[in-house]
């Protein structure tokens, strides 16, 4: 009976191996290979992924309201009309040199506006007005669309700056933002709930150009701008220019959920060497325990 159980066992974890296998074969797996920071704000701005933890910045926020955590959200609770100079309002800051590092990329965001003034910030990562990259919930513009918008001096378009636009974000529930900068394709991509709204041209812009020295959720690099007034479920950067599908699959899988996710190597290692223990009847211990990575938090 033992050796009918301990075959169970490692046959089991053989076919986790096998499973991983076909799955690295089978997938585009960029979730998987380039997700390097993550902020899930379970009570702290912690990098669950790079380790480049953020710090909250409580300003006097007009009337000492402080930012507050709940339920893995982050309501920055800022009323929507305090400009980002003041030094007035609630916001993270994150290390500095987090995207000047990367060649494509891709900016993820599940965050709720609440309304309030124009051109408020999800994220503004650069060195001031002439080189940024950032997503705002509603701008200036006619029908205050939100916009994926980045510029730094290579920038080629008569005023060095690229924007793609769609519809202002609503106010009050929660969406899921992407941008994307990918130079194999000379493409920079705007996503809302799922969905591909913008597709601009580079026009030059390079990553490595901006010296991203002030690296914000919620606060922006023009003084007149207002500190968002609203929360953060997920903040997710990927050294790869995610695609449609790899979106769209994370949309759908929610902002607790990664995707794609397959076992470490270390634990493959264990399993494999586990099972051959048991299928050889050595002495180790029948209840083997083995290590695997959760998708869900």
């Amino acid at each position: 009976m033992s050796l009918s159980i301990n075959s169970l066992r490692a046959g089991v974890c053989l076919q986790m191996v096998a499973s991983a296998l076909i799955f690295i074969a089978a997938t585009d797996s960029h979730a998987v290979a380039t997700l390097v920071h993550r902020y899930s704000f379970n009570g702290n701005v912690d990098d669950s992924v790079g380790g480049a933890d953020g710090t909250l910045v409580n300003g006097l926020n007009g009337g000492a309201t402080p930012a507050t955590y709940s339920g893995g959200q982050l309501s920055l609770n800022n009323p929507g009309n305090i400009g980002s100079g003041t030094g007035n309002g609630n916001h993270v800051d994150l290390p500095t040199g987090m995207i000047s590092a990367l060649t494509d990329a891709t900016f993820e965001a599940w965050v709720q506006w609440d309304g309030g003034y124009a051109w408020q910030r999800i994220f503004d990562f650069g060195g001031g007005p002439a080189e940024y990259i950032f997503a705002t919930p509603s701008s200036g513009f006619g029908g205050n669309p939100s916009i994926f918008e980045f510029r730094e001096p290579a920038v080629t378009t008569g005023d060095d700056k690229v924007r793609l636009l769609d519809a202002q974000l609503p106010i009050g529930s929660i969406s899921h933002i992407v941008g994307v900068i990918d130079t194999a394709n000379d493409q920079a991509r705007y996503y809302v709930d799922g969905n591909l709204n913008a597709v601009a041209g580079l026009q030059g812009f390079s990553l490595t150009n901006v010296n991203d020295v002030q690296n914000w959720l919620g606060r922006s690099q023009w003084a007149a701008d207002s500190y968002l007034n609203g929360s953060y479920d997920e903040f997710r950067i990927y050294s790869s220019a995610l695609t449609d599908d790899d979106v769209i699959a994370s949309f759908d899988a929610g902002p607790d959920t990664l995707v794609g996710q397959v076992p470490e190597p270390a634990t493959v290692s264990l399993c494999v060497l586990g099972g051959l223990a048991l299928l050889r009847r050595t002495r180790r211990p029948s209840s083997l325990a083995l290590r695997s990575r959760t998708i869900t938090t």
